[in-house]
């Protein structure tokens, strides 16, 4: 499958990475540059392509896998482990989660879950060692992503629970915790100040993060959970329904009773950890995914220790859980084992055009030298990537251009002055309104300037027109300037006039 915008706005800075370009220096957005560290990693290891990163995905979800299954059988069995295990492989490629893309929420889990087995180390053995160890695990999964910091502060109140009858006990694990959490964030701020871009990292992740989740009323969140949960729930409801009994399982099960504080406290970080902004989008939810395979291993066990008291308890429960894990496979079926990648890539993301953006790139990097600029007035940062060529702008999306908020104008006529410095020999515009999400109250500055620009300088050598999920028409050359595309969804590349 091609990639999605945002793998590969990870993927563009992760190449910029390995020229010796620091994040924040030539390309920005509100992402802490864990993640842009993690796909660097991926491309040096897997090489530089779409299939690199999707091999660094599935290395990061067998990893994930496996930590979880360590941590079922840690607090319970080999039949919870299992089922969690294989809950989690499950429902972490799901369609309904965009479980196949390489989103941030897959590589923050294995931090997550790695530290959070440190932390019940360090509870078990009193190792202020191990507490510091899950504390860098635990800041790895912040600097991935934000959301991180909620099981962060799960291991915090997890250490607060278990020692709280012993305040030394307390006092050495929460400092050991503390000091291993900000060791890397203390690193990674001091790498971008000697870098010169601590500035312009505050401003995205903190400054303009603050404007972001503010754009979201939290009089929505109710209708936009219901939806979102409408469409992720129905794929998987066998497995949801287990988590479900799982969750209340420490009412009247005694097994899963011991360990009910962990498991509540782990759901509740998980469910605040999808929360942010109140968007939900389906990504998001893989944070929970961990918990809620943890729960439905556990609620299969005591849904049938409570059907049959005695008995054959661990071969039911193993029944129902395969029952259960061949129900949301077979739900998914077409989507996972028969659908082609092109038909599954226009199924997930309609009519976005990440198919079309390889084909434009490839066309970019045929006609450029490697050390042109090129712009791109959308939201596609795979283009450059595929083209590996860079930027003419540090703005590799226009969505915080358009949004109704406060610095929306000083970010349009910083592109504009960007574009206009480098002087690009070739532009792509992006008119497909997946790319922008403009609304009434955006700032028209810059598509009227972009229009203008076109008009003033450039001609038209490239369309990528499409027409419908399964037809795109490509114009190269002469063809191009003279072709009218006949649908609201196309791209054209652009080239300076000599």
């Amino acid at each position: 499958m091609p990639l999605n915008r945002d793998e590969g706005e990870y993927a563009y800075v992760g190449q910029l990475m390995l020229e010796g370009v620091a994040p924040f220096a030539e390309a920005w957005n509100m992402r802490l540059p864990g993640i842009y560290v993690v796909y660097a990693g991926m491309l040096a290891v897997f090489g530089q392509t779409a299939w690199g990163v999707h091999l660094g995905l599935i290395v990061a979800s067998v990893v994930s896998v496996v930590l979880i299954f360590v941590l079922g059988r840690r607090l319970f069995d080999d039949h919870v482990a299992w089922m969690a295990a294989a809950g989690y492989a499950v429902l972490s490629v799901g369609e309904s989660v965009l479980g196949f893309a390489a989103y941030t929420e897959h590589f923050v889990v294995p931090f997550a879950v790695g530290g959070i087995l440190l932390v019940m180390r360090a509870v078990e053995r009193e190792s202020a060692g191990a507490a510091f160890a899950a504390g860098v695990l635990l800041a790895a999964a912040l600097l991935v992503k934000q959301p991180g910091a909620l099981f962060i502060a799960f291991a915090a109140a997890w250490i607060a629970w278990q020692t709280r009858r012993g305040y030394p006990r307390w006092r050495s694990l929460m400092l050991a915790l503390g000091a291993g959490v900000l060791l890397p964030c203390a690193l990674t701020a001091g790498a971008l100040a000697w870098a010169g871009v601590f500035g312009r990292f505050w401003f995205w992740t903190v400054t303009y993060a603050w404007e972001y989740l503010r754009l979201r009323p939290v009089s929505s969140a109710p209708g936009v959970l219901v939806e979102a949960v409408g469409a992720i729930v129905p794929p998987a409801w066998p497995l949801f329904a287990l988590a479900a009994l799982g969750l209340a399982a420490p009412l009247w099960d005694g097994g899963a009773a011991r360990r009910a504080p962990f498991l509540w406290l782990l759901a509740a970080a998980s469910v605040l950890s999808t929360l942010a902004g109140f968007y939900f989008r389906p990504h998001y939810f893989i944070l929970l995914l961990p918990a809620m395979a943890l729960l439905a291993g556990v609620g299969a066990g005591a849904f049938v220790r409570w059907l049959l008291g005695r008995g054959p308890v661990a071969e039911v429960a193993a029944l129902v859980a395969v029952l259960a894990l061949g129900a949301t496979l077979f739900q998914q079926s077409d989507f996972l084992f028969r659908m082609p990648a092109g038909a599954l890539t226009r199924e997930a993301y309609h009519a976005n055009p990440y198919p079309e953006a390889v084909q434009v790139a490839r066309f970019l990097r045929e006609l450029t030298a490697p050390t042109e600029r090129v712009a791109v007035i959308g939201s596609e940062p795979e283009i450059y990537f595929y083209a590996r060529r860079r930027a003419a702008t540090g703005y590799l999306y226009v969505y915080p251009l358009m949004e109704p908020q406060r610095y929306a104008r000083q970010m349009q006529e910083e592109m504009i002055r960007q574009i206009e410095a480098a002087a690009p020999r070739y532009l792509v515009m992006v008119w497909v309104n997946y790319s922008w999400m403009a609304g009434e109250r955006s700032d028209p500055r810059l598509v009227a300037w972009a229009e203008e620009y076109k008009v003033r300088h450039f001609e038209r050598v490239g369309v990528a027109d499409i027409v419908s999920a399964d037809r795109t028409e490509y114009r190269w050359g002469p063809e191009a300037a003279t072709y009218a595309p006949r649908s609201r969804y196309w791209l054209e590349v652009l080239r300076r006039r000599s």
